[in-house]
């Protein structure tokens, strides 16, 4: 799996490759405490999309996180937004 660090903006921070079994759902918080000092302090992160990507005959997961002071407040947006849920 490749989990993509965000700022707020959208801008990749950096890109790592995890060898885990659970992949983080759209709508989950990801706490990266290392990556806080280039995300401005912040170390809540918002899986925003999570794709999967076919190269020859592997499936690579790709998980798209991005910064959120309050991730747990801004969840039901940040998904009406993404078109995840329907806005109210």
């Amino acid at each position: 799996m490749i989990l993509e660090i965000c700022t707020k903006n959208g801008a990749l921070v950096r890109s790592v490759e995890i060898d885990a079994p659970h992949v983080p759902r759209v709508g989950e918080v990801v706490y990266s405490p290392a990556d806080a000092d280039d995300l401005q302090g912040i170390d809540s992160l918002l899986v925003v999309d999570v794709h999967h990507v076919l190269s020859e005959s592997r499936l690579t997961t790709v998980v798209r996180c991005m910064a959120r002071g309050e991730p747990t407040s801004m969840r039901l947006v940040e998904l009406q937004e993404a078109g995840w849920l329907p806005s109210t």
